[in-house]
Formats: C-alpha cells, structure tokens, sequence
C-alpha cells in the first residue's frame, strides 16, 4: 500500500505528527518499521499464549516488504509514543543544584536561561538534528525489548511449544535433557515450573501488598540453588556470562547494530566531529579549564583518571571500522541506555499495582480526552504491553503514560499452574478502568532482575568494595559490546549507591547534553558539553568480583537494592 492509497484520516494524521518532510522520511525509517513489526511478533505471541519467536531486524525492514495499512496505524501510533516521551523528555525538572551546576546542566551552557518557561536544548535550525537523534535512540531502544523479550522469557515456557525448532540459549538444561534421558526432561520442566511459581507467587504478593522479608532485607523469591542453576543456563540469566553463553544470544544483534550505525554515521552531513573525551586536545582544554577555574567537575566521572597516559584513545581496539565509526557505534550505545532509562520513568501501571518496576499509585489519573494507544514491548520489562496517551501531545506533560497489558485469547502456556494464593488464569487483580484484561500475567521480569542481582549468590560487587557494584540487568547486552568489540567497560564507581554521595551512573541517566549538537554544527560550543556517554568509560580490566551478601548494611541507602534506580540523598547538591 502506498502513501497516497492511504484513507484520509491516517494521511491527516500523519502529516499532524510531523513537522517537517524530513521527519516524515525517517518515520519511515528502517528502525521506526522494524520496531513495529517486531513488536507485533511479541504481541501475537502474547495473544496465543507463547513464547515470543526470534527477530532479527534485518529481516523486518520497509526496505523489503513496504509496510501495510494496519503496520502504517502502528508506526504513528508508535510515533506519537516517542513525541510524548521526547516533550516530557525537554520539560523535565531537576533538581535545582543539579540544574544549575556547571557542568552537570540539563542542556548546553549557552542554552540555559531562568527566563524562559521552556528552553530547548538547540536553537530552532537545530533542532531537526536533535530530534532525529533523540527519536532513533528511542525506537532502537524499543526494537531492543521486542528483540529481546523471547531471551528474557524462555526459562518460563515449556520447550515443546517453542516456535523456534532452536533454542536460543547457547546449550540449555532442555536441550541436554533431551538428549540423555526422558527422566531429565521431567527433571528440567518440574525445576522450571517451580522457579516459575516462585516468581508468580512473589510477584502476586507484591501486588497484594504482601511482602516476605530476610533478616537482612526484603526478599521476595526464595530461589534454591538448583533453581539458579537451571536459570544460568539461559545466557541473559547468567549474568556475569561465566558460562559463556551471552555471545550467541547478544552477538546477532549487536552485529546489526554496529552495521546500522555505521551506515547512519556515513549517511550523516556534515561529518560529526569527535566526541571522544580521551582526545589529546580535549583532554588539553579540560586540564586548562580545570586549572584556570578551580572546577573538579569537568568530567561527570573520574574515569579519566584510568585513561591511557600515552594519549591512546578509547576506540583503539575497535576493529570493526574507522575510529570515527567505532566512536559513533559507542555513542549511539550510549544514547540506548540513556532513553530506555527514560522512558520507564514516563510510564505507570494503569490498574495501579506495583509491577514492571512501577510504583503502586491509589489514583491512577486517566486521560479525560480522547487517547492514542501505541503497542510496546520496552527494554528492561520484555512483555507486550499496550500504552494509553492523551491525543494532545501536550497533556502528557504532567500525567504519567499508562501502560496495561492486551488481552490474550490463550492462556500462556507456562509450565505449571498457578501456585497457592494465586487466582488460576495468573491474572491481576481487576483494571480500575473497568475493562475486562485477562492477559495481564504476573511475571514480572524487572523484579525477578533485581533479585537474582542481589540475592542469587551470583557476584555482584568488585572484590574488595562492597560500594563497586556491577553492572545491574538489564545492561549485560551493552557489556557485551563494549568488552567483545571495544575492550572497554563501565568505571567501577559508576553503579556505587553509597548513601551520601552521589552516583555517576545517576549523572548518566540525567544527563541530557548526550544528544546535543556537536561542534559540526555548533563550531562555538565549549567542547566539554558535546556528551557522548564515553566519559564513563575505562579500559576493560578482567574483573575480581564477589557476591556481597551484606545488600542492607548501615552504609546502605534504601534504594541500594538497584544500583541502576538509585536516587542520591539530596544532601548531596549542598556542595556543589
């Protein structure tokens, strides 16, 4: 179906969703299509009960099949989804000491001003560029839950119903089962079933409002050992990749990923300047900025401390391109993390319970006019989802996005039933809005993250420094680029939660000058503002590491249970 076949209201509408011809052309991108059809895979199999297939976004390109009337529907149902998050996004307010500090200001220096009831982080010619940037890290993030949610999912469906003759996993407990003995397979599925309804059952009581406690601290799933153990098998479950599985379930996707960013940097005039903070010259113009102002905060990290002192920049290693390119493919990783972060900040559960990460709300606020929805499958949640979102973009300012979940026609068809204390269909409890939804299944895959970080037994501190924390799930696919395709890694301190100080990785998330214009474009821009995200890197080192069984110590703040949630006391803005 082309453009001009389309019926009157979807050409309306999308000619109202874009400001310009430019912005109409990249909604129609490979990455804006992409996500929709492997969104709807997630989807469909959401409907029919199983388990998601696998996706390769090259296979899902406008390129190759041009997109149909119902697909159209979706990417401006999608589209509008992003331009929600993306106001929200400019209209965020700081904390004043981090608003107003120097180098940890929401937008370039040049573009703050108090006098102004919104400031955009580019001058009007430049925003097209910010955009553009800011709306493709956000649809590759969104592609990245779709891709992503068969891995995630896995451990929690019977075999025999896998769509895919293979299993993801590198050498899964079914697989070898399957090959031993019929015993074993029984084996497998009764320890699955089990692990399964020990997440349902604590997902359930959480909802409830039911809560289990250690002596240490909240515990939720009482996972045994042999239950982990039948977990790690499944690579994104392992997360530190001891057993080495990550490569065949993370290495497709981020071949792509290298591949289509390098095909964005060529396409890109003018040439992007380097952003790479390890260059000699920026490195110069920091020190002497340092030295002239007195200001410690020139970087957001002290990586550079752990920098090569021989002037080798960050890209060395990379092999896979020019260093330009290596660069580019770092910085648009960069921006992934940066906006999926985001955009789970912009979205409430609208039957209000606790799940997927999301506060529970007494209130939930429904959108009073008309609404769009758009279908999802987000990163770090790895369900099918739909979000509910005021027509006018500007409502979604200072009301959260609801998500629910979409009916399924078919029970899903995990391994065992339901465990005591849950209703049988698995469902939540009833939708305030009063629709029926029984698709709305309680397995919670963010929460079950959190546990298996911290209670597991697998390491999740740097031997010696029970504040240096690893990387939290679910980043192990970006640990994954940086140490196999840039032997590089996250600075230890970054994910440390001690509670009277403040966390880099908490910089990170705020930093929004991750997608402002560079010195291409903006030749008069103080070099220390073009933020590529690289400011938080160091050379990888292998790693000593630990479990630290001691999560709830005195030295811990109460959101030190997720390294990547924490908030700082807000003590912390007094010195700066």
């Amino acid at each position: 179906m082309s453009l001009t076949s389309a019926p009157v209201e979807i050409i309306l509408y999308i000619l109202q969703s874009c400001d310009s011809f430019t912005e109409l052309r990249a909604l129609f991108s490979t990455a804006a299509v992409s996500t929709v059809r492997a969104t709807a895979l997630v989807h469909d199999a959401h409907r029919d009960g199983r388990l998601p297939p696998k996706i390769r976004p090259e296979d899902l390109t406008g390129e190759l099949r041009k997109p149909s009337l119902q697909e159209l529907e979706s990417v401006f149902g999608l589209h509008h989804f992003v331009q929600c998050v993306e106001l929200r996004y400019i209209t965020l307010k700081l904390h004043e000491g981090f608003a107003n500090h120097h180098d940890l200001s929401r937008w370039p220096l040049e573009r703050d001003s108090v006098d102004l009831p919104l400031i955009f982080p580019e001058e009007p010619e430049g925003m097209p560029v910010w955009r553009g940037r800011f709306h493709r890290a956000a649809y590759t993030s969104l592609l990245m839950g779709a891709v992503f949610a068969r891995a995630y999912n896995e451990p929690f469906y019977a075999p025999d119903l896998d769509p895919d003759l293979t299993s993801s996993s590198s050498t899964t407990l079914d697989q070898r089962a399957a090959e031993d003995a019929p015993q074993a397979m029984s084996d497998s599925h009764k320890a699955r079933g089990e692990l399964l309804n020990s997440i349902r059952r604590a997902v359930f009581n959480r909802v409830q409002g039911k809560f289990h406690h250690r002596e240490n601290g909240a515990h939720n799933f009482y996972l045994q050992k042999e239950e982990i153990e039948c977990l790690r098998q499944f690579p994104v479950y392992d997360l530190n990749d001891e057993l080495g599985g990550q490569e065949k379930v993370f290495g497709p996707f981020i071949e792509w990923f290298m591949r289509s960013t390098v095909a964005e940097y060529r396409a890109t005039e003018p040439t992007p300047a380097s952003r790479d903070p390890s260059r000699p010259e920026l490195v110069m113009d920091t020190e002497t900025e340092e030295h002239q102002n007195n200001a410690y905060w020139i970087y957001p990290s002290m990586a550079h401390y752990e920098w090569p002192e021989d002037g080798t920049q960050l890209t060395a290693w990379f092999k896979g391109g020019s260093p330009a390119e290596g660069e580019a493919i770092l910085w648009a990783a960069m921006q992934s993390i940066h906006i999926f972060e985001f955009i789970l900040t912009c979205i409430s559960n609208l039957d209000g319970a606790w799940r997927f990460g999301r506060d529970s709300r007494k209130n939930v606020a429904l959108f009073s006019g008309q609404t769009v929805t758009a279908k999802v499958a987000l990163f770090g949640v790895f369900q099918a989802e739909e979000i509910l979102m005021p027509f006018q973009i500007d409502d979604s300012v200072d009301q959260h996005l609801l998500a629910r979940r979409p009916v399924a026609s078919t029970r899903p068809s995990y391994l065992f039933p339901s465990p005591p204390g849950v209703e049988e269909d698995g469902h939540a409890p009833e939708d305030p809005s009063g629709e029926a939804n029984p698709g709305t299944e309680l397995l919670d895959i963010p929460s079950f993250l959190e546990e298996l970080y911290n209670y597991s037994g697998m390491p999740n501190v740097y031997s010696g420094n029970i504040r240096e924390n690893l990387p939290p799930p679910p980043l192990q696919l970006f640990i994954f680029l940086l140490q196999h395709h840039f032997r590089l890694q996250f600075y230890k301190d970054v994910f440390q939660t001690y509670w009277e100080d403040g966390q880099d990785y908490w910089n990170f998330r705020n930093m929004a000058t991750i997608f402002s214009n560079g010195l291409e474009l903006v030749p008069n821009r103080n070099p220390i503002m073009c933020r590529s995200g690289m400011e938080f890197l160091v050379p990888y080192q292998k790693p000593d590491y630990e479990f630290d069984e001691s999560r709830w110590g005195y030295t811990r703040s109460e959101y030190s249970w997720n390294p990547r949630t924490y908030e700082p006391n807000t003590s912390y803005f007094d010195d700066l």
